[in-house]
């Protein structure tokens, strides 16, 4: 989510926190003295820091300011300033600041190098911020203030096999491992990995991190899966059942491929246009705050869905006064009605599979599920799809999906023209 609007003390004043899981950026704009770039992040706990957005040698940068209220507007103003001169010129402000304090990459501790890889990651979401933070603290946190090269393969083997939780001891080491490989590639340094070191086996049984293999499950019985989530809004007997936006979420997921959380469950009515039959994202998993927007064309079936939900509130699926996050019980039913271990990333899957199956263009497939072209991929920048073009081939896609699960007729693609 991010607002453009001119920074005055009490416009900041009234912001509220941003929802649980999320951060919310504001940038300075529409006033005479707007400084370009300047930016206001606000946490789920209310906390208000001033930042500044630039690209350094084609990489996004941001840089901390100050936070607010104890910094005012003028003095954030007036920094952005000068930080922004530093930048134009190549120079990173948070380089120079870890230089300023005259601590060499070696005698970095990993605190500080924990706050360095969220520094050095502007687009790192809160809610991997809070993941990552909960995974370090109760395992690895005696050595917060121990200087990161201090750590030696042999104590991260005993940490891990002695903690009591595997699981957490995993999740931690993963963190470490992350912090540690992204430490000695900024700073060009020849030191060996000590997590993967201690914990190199990947093996089931082994003394390794044992990396959770990819997912690949679709949903296999379509007319089965459709059977199920119809009965969804009836099997529930206590008042607080949603099964009705359990069933069009599942749906909405299955048509479009879109992420299931964050892409389907907490869409909001402000990014949907039904008269285009579009919605809109102005941030995703692949995409930051001050990209464009992507903007995502609707099927009949997805478009159907979303014109068949009551237009009121903030989000299209919702529950109380939020969004329909926790599902697990709805997933319960249509695993147990399908005999499956069903999740609502398999409808993901499902989509994709689908569409690869009939010749979907890769490209064209990778742009209607959002996922993010690598960025030495030439021929991806060259090939530009309209909206009407990735909507014929999403509406392939969703009668091949009805065809397999025996619903439905297949009907004409009728062009929306916004």
């Amino acid at each position: 989510m991010t607002k453009s609007f001119n920074f005055t003390k009490t416009a900041l004043d009234k912001l509220p926190k941003a929802p649980p899981g999320t951060r919310v950026t504001y940038y300075d704009g529409g006033g005479r003295d707007s400084v370009h770039g300047l930016t206001l992040r606000v946490t789920e706990s209310g906390a208000k820091s001033f930042g500044l957005r630039h690209r350094i040698n084609g990489k996004r940068i941001r840089h901390t300011i100050g936070r607010f209220p104890e910094m005012t507007v003028a003095i954030a103003r007036a920094q952005a300033k000068d930080v922004m001169g530093q930048m134009v010129r190549g120079i990173n402000p948070s380089e120079e600041k870890r230089k300023a304090r005259q601590v060499k990459p070696e005698d970095i501790t990993l605190r500080e190098a924990w706050e360095n890889y969220q520094a050095d990651k502007p687009g790192l979401r809160e809610g991997t911020v809070k993941s990552y933070t909960a995974a370090l603290r109760p395992v690895l946190g005696d050595w917060m203030d121990k200087r990161l090269f201090d750590i030696k393969p042999r104590d991260v083997l005993a940490r891990h096999n002695r903690y009591p939780s595997k699981s957490q001891a995993k999740q931690a080491m993963r963190v470490l491992s992350a912090i540690y490989n992204a430490h000695i590639r900024i700073h060009e340094l020849d030191k060996a990995n000590p997590v993967t070191t201690a914990l190199p086996g990947t093996g089931k049984g082994g003394e390794g991190l044992n990396f959770k293999k990819r997912n690949r499950n679709i949903i296999e019985h379509l007319p089965l899966w459709f059977d199920a989530v119809d009965k969804l809004p009836e099997v529930g007997k206590r008042a607080s059942w949603r099964g009705d936006v359990a069933k069009d979420l599942f749906y909405f997921q299955l048509f479009t491929g879109l992420r299931s959380k964050s892409e389907c469950a907490s869409l909001e009515w402000n990014q949907v246009d039904l008269n285009k039959a579009t919605i809109t994202y102005q941030v995703t998993k692949t995409n930051y705050e001050d990209d464009a927007p992507i903007v995502t064309p609707l099927n009949q079936q997805a478009l159907e869905i979303l014109k068949s939900r009551p237009q009121e509130g903030r989000y299209v699926f919702a529950s109380g006064e939020g969004y329909l996050s926790y599902y697990q019980t709805y997933q319960a039913h249509v695993r147990h009605e399908t005999g499956s271990e069903w999740n609502p990333q398999d409808t993901r899957r499902t989509f994709m599979s689908v569409g690869e199956s009939i010749a979907v263009p890769p490209l064209s497939l990778k742009r209607l599920v959002n996922h993010k072209s690598q960025e030495h991929d030439v021929t991806a920048g060259y090939v530009v799809s309209s909206l009407e073009d990735l909507r014929k081939q999403s509406q392939r896609i969703a009668w091949e999906i009805l065809r397999r699960a025996g619903r439905g007729e297949k009907a004409e693609v009728v062009p929306f023209r916004g």
